[in-house]
Order: C-alpha cells, then structure tokens, then sequence
C-alpha cells in the first residue's frame, strides 16, 4: 500500500546539496502539505489506529463522568473517508462531524457499550 506521504518522502530522501535545490525542494514540501494527498485512502483500523496517534486526543469534561474521542485534519477527504470506514463497521456508534478552517470528528461516549466495542476493535482485543 502506497504511503499517504510518499511523494514528501521521496523529496527529502533525495535531499539535494546545492542551495538553489534545496529552495525547490522545500518549496515543493510547502505545496504537498498544502494540499490533499492524492492517495486513495485504503482505510482499516490499524490506519485509524495511527492516524488517531498522530491528530487524535482523548477528552474527558470536568463536569460529566464521560470522554470524547477527538480527530481534527485540515484535509477533509481524510476524515471523510474514515467516517466512512467507521460507520461501516460500526453503524451504532454516534459521530459527530464539526466543519470549520478544518474538519474534526468527535466520538462520544454517550453509547459506551458501541464505544467499547470500537475500542475493542480498533485495539483488536475482541
């Protein structure tokens, strides 16, 4: 499976020596972290395992014995494309989608036996 990254990978593994291609080189990084990565996303749990790692946190209100699973990513096909994954295979679980600057997706924990069983399957403990 190709890596989501694998164009701004193969940039800075050839890293060039001269100045004047290293302006290039960084000002091509800029324009693919701008944009979203032309990649189909092949989505699976051990990528949104990952991709929670890496733009996830875990929230957990002072006011209500709850917590909230967080993903925020400037890119919305990415999180669009692991809702689409996550209600797949878990059609009980309520998302909540929030669309700004960014796109951020919020698992609640208002159903705790679907979370519970997200969390099983993401963790492959059931």
């Amino acid at each position: 499976m190709a890596s989501i990254r694998q164009d701004q990978l193969i940039i800075v593994a050839d890293w060039p020596d001269s100045k004047i291609d290293r302006t290039h080189a960084a000002s091509n990084l800029r324009i693919l972290t701008s944009f979203p990565p032309a990649v189909k996303l092949q989505c699976s749990w051990d990528y949104v395992a990952g991709f929670f790692d890496g733009e996830g946190c875990i929230r957990v209100p002072s006011v209500r014995n709850s917590f909230r699973l967080h993903i925020s990513q400037l890119h919305r096909q990415m999180l669009v494309e692991i809702i689409v994954f996550i209600q797949a295979e878990l059609p009980q679980l309520y998302l909540s989608v929030t669309v700004g600057p960014g796109m951020a997706l919020d698992l609640k924990s208002l159903v705790l036996p679907v979370v519970a069983l997200f969390w099983k399957s993401w963790l492959r403990l059931g």
